[in-house]
């Protein structure tokens, strides 16, 4: 059953990044069913957004689960071309705007792709590259609180709503990426770094960046312009495109 109006669906459409709608009342993953499309019907993958009103498999980065039931919102849109991870943050930023227009809130960003209301994660961004192509997936939470397992209530947030603000909630994200992908297209990362750097809310902080099979440590100095992390320890600074940021301790890594 979907829970976009005509006039919704009409004004998604409207977008150039969005040439057709499928909506679903359950899938294993929006991103699995893109990749399906991309791998059966290739011809017409590029434009095409998938919608599920729950996912039995969800999943984020590094392929860790996604907790997706009904009443949450979980789409994927494959673009053509294969766009620079840095338009993973891009994404995250449409999302925030997106929130915090419609709803009036105050969220902010952990690096690279976890959106955050008082500390804790309300959606998540994924951006993966199939064939000639980028998949953006986006998960967020908008079921009842009381939904959560047990073991997320420290870590994860909701925001419940209605189907039909999750309808308006995806087309102004839409509205949002199309003008972001439009300016990253012609301008590349750097024109959305100090916006984001903006939300960042690690920034300053000490923190512990896992790379691999060894743990950097430092303060948050920001983002760089093609958008990797930039932490910094006395007078040295790293960069990292892909890793995970943590305040726990590891065992049996190497520290640097």
């Amino acid at each position: 059953m979907t829970f976009l109006s005509p006039n919704i669906r009409q004004e998604i459409l409207r977008s150039p990044l969005v040439l057709r709608i499928y909506h679903h009342t359950e899938v294993d993953s929006t991103m699995s069913e893109a990749r399906r499309i991309i791998e059966q019907e290739p011809d017409i993958a590029p434009g095409t957004l998938i919608i599920a009103n729950c996912q039995t498999s969800g999943y984020g980065r590094f392929k860790r689960k996604w907790f997706s039931p009904e009443g949450g919102l979980y789409f994927s849109l494959i673009l053509e071309g294969k766009l620079e991870p840095s338009f993973t943050l891009v994404t995250g930023l449409a999302v925030v705007e997106a929130l915090e227009d419609r709803f009036k809130i105050k969220l902010g960003l952990s690096w690279p792709n976890d959106v955050l209301l008082k500390g804790q994660k309300l959606a998540g961004v994924i951006c993966e590259t199939i064939s000639d192509f980028t998949v953006l997936g986006i998960g967020i939470n908008t079921f009842p609180h009381n939904n959560l397992p047990s073991e997320l209530n420290n870590y994860a947030r909701t925001i419940p709503i209605s189907s039909v603000e999750r309808g308006k909630l995806i087309a102004l994200f839409i509205s949002n990426l199309s003008v972001y992908y439009e300016r990253f297209i012609e301008y590349g990362f750097q024109t959305f770094k100090e916006l984001y750097e903006n939300k960042l809310t690690s920034l300053g902080e000490f923190v512990e960046v896992i790379n691999g099979d060894k743990i950097h440590s430092g303060i948050v100095h920001g983002v760089d312009n093609s958008g990797a992390l930039v932490i910094e320890n006395g007078n040295k600074k790293s960069s990292f495109i892909s890793a995970e940021i943590t305040a726990h301790e590891f065992k049996n890594k190497k520290i640097s």
